[in-house]
Order: structure tokens, then sequence, then C-alpha cells
């Protein structure tokens, strides 16, 4: 196969021997690949900053037998607020960790390149970064086909009446009306949130203000249908909570 070139966002990035990278990137054209990088960790070594995670970068790829080769790379973004600001980084490692768990190699999906690094700019412009990542997450199981019908209960069928409760059932994957399901109750105006989120351009993200508590049930019900769909644990989910802990204690 011939060399490629490629924009590829950095999701993360582990060692391989003394002085070489394995990266994993999120790219345009390909979807996500994984690339060695030889000699990143090598002093001075032309490769290195385009291996640090939560950069935009331009790669020169050569396809290997077992994992591409990275041969250049030219810097495009690296969102140095984002990298800057503890709080902006938790997010921002949290939404990388769902994009690489969510999805497979080389299974290209423009959008979803879009959206993962529409995010980034977002946040590094100083948008809300709680409100960033409830976008994120329902605009990526948008994407990827796995946002639940907002519209109708998942067991009964009928539509969802005004000012009512909904549950999130994971044996159905899907919102029930309370006469359906049991567990914790939200309201069904809660839906209406997702429903505007998952269809939101993201320069319209600027403008949106989500009350402190729609944004609670909010970051309940994402993690219910995020939980849903994955068996691996989110180290990344943990530091967030933390995060927000610590500047809860700062602000008190």
């Amino acid at each position: 196969m011939l060399p490629y070139s490629a924009d590829g966002f950095v999701l993360r990035r582990y060692d391989l021997r003394e002085a070489d990278r394995i990266v994993v990137l999120y790219t345009r054209d390909r979807g996500k690949v994984s690339a060695v990088a030889k000699g990143a960790k090598r002093l001075h070594s032309k490769l290195a900053a385009a291996c640090e995670p939560l950069t935009l970068n331009r790669y020169s790829i050569s396809p290997g037998r077992n994992l591409d080769v990275i041969s250049q790379a030219e810097s495009r973004f690296t969102f140095h607020y984002v990298r800057a600001d503890l709080e902006r980084l938790a997010y921002a490692i949290y939404r990388a960790d769902l994009a690489d768990l969510f999805t497979d190699e080389h299974m290209p999906d423009e959008a979803l390149f879009a959206h993962i690094t529409g995010c980034m700019y977002l946040s590094e412009y100083g948008c809300d970064s709680e409100t960033v990542t409830r976008y994120f997450e329902t605009r990526l199981l948008r994407i990827l086909g796995y946002l639940p019908d907002t519209e109708r209960c998942c067991v009964c069928g009928k539509e969802f009446a005004e000012g009512g409760k909904v549950v999130f059932l994971p044996s159905s994957g899907g919102f029930a009306c309370s006469d359906c399901g049991g567990g914790d109750a939200f309201p069904v105006s809660l839906l209406s949130y997702i429903r505007g989120l998952a269809d939101l351009g993201p320069k319209k993200l600027i403008d949106i203000t989500i009350p402190d508590g729609a944004k609670r049930d909010l970051e309940q019900v994402m993690r219910l249908c995020i939980e849903n769909q994955l068996t691996n644990r989110l180290k990344s989910k943990e530091f967030v909570d933390i995060v927000k802990r610590l500047r809860r204690g700062v602000g008190e």
C-alpha cells in the first residue's frame, strides 16, 4: 500500500520499546488509526509534539504489516488553553476516551471527525466545558446510531406526555414512561434538551445556557446511555468527578 497523508486528532498515546510511541489518531479520511512514531521519546525528536494527546496535526504515514508508521508530522492546532486549564483538560480527556472506545479502526466518519475537533475548538475558545461535553455525548450517540428514541416509550410505544416522567431502561436500551419502567425517573422535558443538543450545530452551542438542574439530569442520563453501550470502565470520568469536587471545594 502507498504512503498517505492525513489530518489526525490524537486520542491517546502509549510507549513502545525504549524510544518509540504508538499514537491513536482519529483522522478525517481513514477514521481511527494506530501508528508508530519511531524515536518520538528521544530528546529533540521532530515527532514528539505530534504525539501529544489532544492535538491536531497533519501526518505523513506509511502502511505497515501490523501498525502504520508516522514518517513526518506538522502541527495544526495544539489547543493550548484546553491543555493549560485542569477542568477543560479533564473533560477533553474524557471526550477523547469516549471517541476511542466507541470507534473501530479504519471506519471513517467525517461527521465524527468534525464533531471531535469542533468540541475541542469550542472548549478552547471558552465555551462551558460541561455543556460542551453533554453536547459531545449526545451528538456522538446520534452520529453512531446509539441515541435512544426520545419521542416514544420503548415498552408501550406511546408518545411521552408533557409534564410526565421518564425512566432509562438498560435492558431495553431506551427511555420508558413511568408506567412501564421503574427506577430513577427524570422529567420528560429533559428529552427536549437531548434532542436539541443532538441536532445542534457547534456554532450555536455558544449561545446555549442549560440550567444547573438540567445539567445534572443530563449527566446522569448520558452516563446511563453510555454505560449501556460500553463494557470498559472510564477512568477519565472519575478524573472529571475529582476535578469538579476540587473546584467546588475552592469555590466554597
